[in-house]
């Protein structure tokens, strides 16, 4: 006599008996050994084949500048799965696969990297059970952080302008200042601020740089620049603000000319 077997993934026993004259004689004991789970997890480029994920080649997502960070993955495995868990950082929604389904180009799933959490390294676990809940395996992530000489910001409006993508305008009666408010981001939210004054001699067409007492920095929020400017007056003046990653200048030796030629994109112009 057997059972019902219910489940290829637990030990099953049965016995093998004849029964004669009201007596029932043991002839075999037979035990079906359990299968035991696997699981494994890809990760993919659009349009090109899946590559499984191990130890030695785990899942670490770098920085783009493309817009969204936007990953590909999907998982494999030898019974009916649903995702149940993933980092905090990560901004998925669950999905599921059915047993010993192939993973294909054609069938991955997406997560992006929250832009909350852009500036600095992060690690976690993407983790799936079985249909009910039970019997997790666990894939560890990482997201690489922001590169020592990224910077990114932005206005009010969502947008990272340019260099000249920022100004303000002053009346000589003008009496309540006008702010810009910028969003900062750099590789573990440090950087540096560095302003100035400008002026281009007329006769070499060199750029001047001297102080600026007339500007008004504002850093006391972490990750926010608020611009203005004092004893205003009916003269023109410029300054240039300078927002540079530390990472990039831990000693704070700052070279700005190789900085503006290289990266001029990270100026905010006040």
């Amino acid at each position: 006599t057997t059972k019902d077997v219910t489940s290829i993934f637990d030990e099953e026993k049965a016995v093998i008996s004849i029964e004669m004259d009201s007596k029932v004689q043991p002839l075999y004991n037979i035990t079906r050994t359990a299968v035991a789970r696997w699981a494994k997890m890809f990760f993919g480029e659009y349009g090109e084949a899946p590559t499984e994920l191990t130890a030695d080649n785990p899942l670490v997502v770098e920085y783009n500048d493309y817009g969204d960070i936007l990953v590909a993955i999907n998982f494999q495995a030898n019974f009916a799965w649903k995702v149940s868990s993933w980092p905090e950082w990560v901004d998925m929604e669950t999905f599921s696969g059915e047993a010993d389904a192939e993973v294909t180009s054609q069938n991955y799933k997406y997560f992006y990297v929250k832009e909350s959490a852009y500036a600095s390294a992060q690690t976690g676990e993407i983790t799936i059970t079985d249909m009910n809940g039970n019997n997790p395996f666990s894939f560890p992530i990482a997201y690489a952080g922001l590169p020592d000489d990224k910077i990114i910001i932005k206005n009010s409006e969502g947008r990272s302008p340019g260099v000249w993508g920022n100004q303000v305008k002053f009346a000589a009666d003008q009496t309540e200042p006008a702010v810009i408010e910028l969003s900062v981001m750099a590789k573990d939210n440090q950087y540096q601020v560095y302003y100035a004054d400008w002026s281009m001699n007329p006769m070499t067409g060199s750029d001047n740089y001297a102080v600026a007492d007339w500007i008004n920095i504002d850093t006391t929020t972490p990750g926010t620049l608020k611009i203005s400017v004092s004893s205003n007056t009916d003269k023109q003046r410029t300054a240039f603000v300078w927002v540079l990653p530390k990472a990039m200048f831990p000693e704070g030796q700052v070279d700005l000319d190789w900085y503006y030629n290289n990266y001029n994109e990270s100026y905010m112009f006040a």
